[in-house]
C-alpha cells in the first residue's frame, strides 16, 4: 500500500508499506487465490467460491 502525500487522510505525510494491500489490490488478490482453489477442485472449500 503506497500513497502518495495527502492521498489518504490516515497518513497525510504519504505511505510506503510494503506488506498490506489497498482494498482494490485485495479483492484482486482474493479473486486469483478463489479461481485457484476452484481450478484445483479443493473440496470442500471450493464449495463456498463463486
Amino acid at each position: 500500500m503506497w500513497g502518495r502525500q495527502g492521498e489518504f487522510l490516515l497518513f497525510p505525510q504519504g505511505v510506503m508499506d510494503n506488506t498490506h494491500f489497498q482494498e482494490r489490490g485485495a479483492a484482486r488478490l482474493a479473486d486469483m487465490v478463489a479461481r485457484r482453489f476452484k481450478a484445483l477442485g479443493l473440496q470442500p472449500l471450493s464449495l463456498f467460491l463463486r
